[in-house]
């Protein structure tokens, strides 16, 4: 980094932002002592990655994203039930969670709250009720 820094020019680059593994700390630390006008941060959206991964470990948040997760997948597993639910939802998609940021499981939440009265009409209404393979399978019974 400090290469670089120096190919562009110590008096242009005045601070640097990098994720918050304890490498780049000590990296950054060194660098603002080598160069005192420089100033090291963390990435914000690394620091809010790593909070809101803490918070998916506590057990009420945990079941609930585990919930949210399975009836989304549930969704769009099942060609039938997705077009039933964008019909119900105004062609509208969920916001699904991703596998690695942390933030998605509560946008997906956020999502299934904002069309929670479109997904309750999904799973009461005559399209469901008449898939018997999916409204009475052990996971259709589940979400």
């Amino acid at each position: 980094m400090e290469k670089r820094i120096n190919d562009i020019g110590r008096g242009y680059v005045v601070q640097i932002c990098t994720d918050n593994g304890a490498n780049y700390k000590a990296a950054g630390r060194l660098l603002m002592e080598r160069i005192p006008t420089l100033w090291w941060t963390p990435c914000a959206a690394h620091c809010l990655n790593l909070m809101l991964e803490s918070i998916c470990k506590i057990k009420q948040f945990s079941e609930c994203i585990t919930n949210g997760k399975r009836v989304s997948n549930f969704i769009y597993r099942h060609g039938k039930v997705l077009d039933e639910m964008r019909v119900k939802t105004g062609n509208r998609d969920l916001v699904r969670a991703g596998a690695t940021r942390f933030a998605t499981n509560f946008l997906n939440l956020q999502s299934l709250h904002k069309h929670r009265q479109a997904l309750k009409e999904l799973f009461v209404g005559d399209v469901w009720h008449s898939n018997k393979k999916l409204s009475t399978s052990p996971v259709g019974q589940k979400v």
